[in-house]
């Protein structure tokens, strides 16, 4: 059978084995600092800059998704410090409720192993970023099997 986004059918057995994916590579604009990082380095990173405001706007119709990717973080949540992140995610998360939710982009934390992992209302929430600030690898890639019977 089939799967991911659009696909679907029966696998073994007749069980669906369709999974609805909604993602995005939107990074939170720091409207405070323009284009610097919060390491007051000029940012090289241009492409999908976006705030609060126009992700919400952009993702309104996204009513239902089992698994979510985002390019950053939720606002104060996997590896993102409060006010570093998008709140609109936050919201993204809440109204949709996917069983997991993939970020990357690890923010300010000093400990990438804390706070990587977290339970979301109806699934979990991963920060699966291997790398930190000056692309310093600090872990290792996380392996997470969905309930198909929730799927």
């Amino acid at each position: 059978g089939g799967g991911g986004a659009g696909g679907g059918g029966a696998g073994a057995g007749g069980v669906s084995t369709e999974m609805m994916i909604w993602g995005c590579g939107s990074s939170n604009l720091l409207e405070s600092t323009g284009t610097k990082s919060n390491e007051g380095v000029e940012s090289c990173c241009q492409a999908f800059q976006t705030n609060n405001d126009e992700f919400t706007a952009a993702t309104k119709h996204v009513s239902h998704a089992d698994l979510i990717v985002c390019h950053s973080p939720p606002d104060g949540r996997l590896l993102s410090t409060r006010g570093d992140g998008l709140q609109a995610i936050n919201t993204l998360i809440s109204r949709v409720q996917p069983l997991l939710m993939v970020c990357g982009h690890a923010k300010g934390r000093d400990d990438k192993a804390q706070g990587r992992v977290e339970s979301l209302a109806r699934g979990i929430g991963i920060n699966a970023s291997v790398s930190s600030v000056w692309s310093s690898i600090y872990s290792y890639p996380i392996v997470y099997d969905l309930p198909r019977d929730e799927l």
